[in-house]
């Protein structure tokens, strides 16, 4: 049995003029956050975040330089982030580390 979503094809030079919810980036999944915008962890150590008409931006994060390998929703408008090491914790909207999990 297989199920099969439906596609929509949005070239990455037209952005789309309805709102949209990513679900996958680059192979990795988008978690949903607050406002219809949607993080992924950006195949470089950090964090993508995209708004619902797929305008991307690199949120500052206080990291300690740890490479991030998986990204969601936490409370409020933070997020939790997991390193390579497999450490979580969370940080607020500006990025600032808010204690582990």
């Amino acid at each position: 049995m297989s199920a099969e979503a439906p596609e929509r094809l949005v070239p990455d030079t037209v952005f789309p003029t309805e709102p949209v919810r990513l679900l996958w980036f680059e192979g990795r999944p988008a978690q949903p956050l607050r406002g219809a915008a949607v993080v992924t962890p950006d195949g470089a150590g950090g964090v993508l975040e995209f708004d619902d008409r797929l305008h991307a931006r690199r949120p500052p994060l206080e990291t300690s330089g740890r490479e991030i390998v998986a990204a969601a929703a936490g409370p409020g408008d933070g997020l939790w982030l997991a390193d390579v090491g497999g450490e979580v914790f969370r940080v607020d909207r500006a990025g600032r580390r808010q204690g582990s999990g």
